[in-house]
């Protein structure tokens, strides 16, 4: 599926092709690609998809940890000029300014992650348990998230 966020789309790249997301992201620009991508999902099909969807002269910023990515450097990076990053958020701090911004700017754990991995207080231990082993990409343990409202 796709989804708009605030302006930006959000791919589950489990649900569409590659073909079918670069498609997407090439109309959506008029063949331009993204400026700017974010890949949080620590797949390597996923960090891929995200460089493939990059604009010449982008960036790119890689957040999280885990994962493996293989690609021809030159044509995809070199060529293409374009910036990657990475970004470890491991911190309290960092973790507080996250929620900071997440909060300042209204975004939802819902709005960017997969509803297979929301997860109650009650299975936090799991959720770790999970991302540590490699299972998911982010698992979001919540209080109440909107898609829960009765």
């Amino acid at each position: 599926y796709q989804r708009r966020v605030h302006g930006d789309f959000v791919y589950n790249v489990k649900t569409l092709s590659e073909e079918e997301v670069l498609a997407d992201i090439s109309k959506l620009t008029k063949g331009r690609m993204c400026e700017r991508t974010l890949d949080c999902s620590a797949n390597s099909a996923a960090r891929l998809l995200a460089l493939k969807g990059t604009a010449r002269w982008g960036h790119i910023c890689m957040l999280g940890e885990g994962g493996a990515m293989t690609f021809d450097v030159s044509p995809l990076l070199i060529h293409r000029q374009i910036t990657m990053f990475g970004s470890w958020v491991g911190s309290v701090t960092t973790l507080q300014e996250l929620m900071t911004f997440l909060d300042r700017h209204d975004v939802k754990p819902e709005d960017i992650s997969d509803p297979q991995w929301w997860l109650p207080l009650s299975k936090a231990a799991e959720g770790f348990k999970m991302a540590v082993e490699g299972q998911c990409g982010k698992a979001v343990s919540y209080k109440h998230l909107r898609a829960h409202e009765t």
